[in-house]
């Protein structure tokens, strides 16, 4: 009797896949912003708060995270550019004339978001950590620019930093690069506003 054939089995190899989701990028983004505010509160020495941000991913893993929130539209159906240019559009706001676009600053840029106005809008994006090639490493407390701009636009900025000095700077910052009668955009998260102990207006 001969004997029985052993049956090849395949070992493969387990494969391990990180699944994402918009709870995972909102609990990055909360959890520096978080460590920031102890840090301005003087509640965390900065030292510790560099070590607790790179266990969660660092800068980078932040940058990431609002990336993904902005193309799924994760407050809704928010995105920034679309209400700016919504409410240009409602005050009657255009460009000055054919080939002469309006300025725009777009401060803590994640995209290049208003990439489909440019026939009236010539954005120049700025950001400390930049993740798009077409955005300017710059800090907004004190970054400079030849010629001023019609519109400024503080998109998720101010929140990111717990210390008031620091927010201060930043917005006297933008008044010197804005035109007299400009606009000039700030957008929060609501929880900013109706439930936190660190941030004031």
């Amino acid at each position: 009797m001969g004997r029985a054939k052993r049956k090849h089995v395949k070992v493969r190899t387990p494969v391990t896949k990180q699944v994402t989701t918009r709870r995972n990028d909102q609990e990055v983004i909360d959890r520096i912003h978080r460590i920031n505010q102890k840090v301005a509160a003087g509640e965390l020495p900065a030292q510790s708060a560099d070590v607790e941000i790179k266990k969660v991913g660092g800068i980078d893993a932040y940058q990431v995270a609002s990336q993904r929130g902005e193309k799924k539209a994760k407050y809704g159906n928010f995105t920034s550019a679309s209400w700016v240019t919504k409410q240009l559009k409602a005050c009657g706001v255009k460009a000055r004339s054919k080939g002469c676009p309006l300025r725009l600053l777009d401060v803590g840029a994640v995209t290049l978001q208003y990439e489909s106005c440019s026939s009236w809008i010539e954005c120049q994006a700025i950001d400390l950590n930049p993740q798009h090639r077409g955005i300017i490493a710059a800090d907004a407390t004190s970054y400079t620019s030849s010629s001023p701009f019609d519109v400024i636009v503080l998109s998720l900025v101010l929140n990111f930093s717990g210390d008031a000095v620091e927010r201060g700077a930043m917005l006297r910052n933008c008044r010197k690069l804005q035109k007299d009668g400009g606009y000039l955009f700030i957008v929060l998260p609501l929880k900013c506003c109706t439930n936190s102990r660190f941030f004031s207006l």
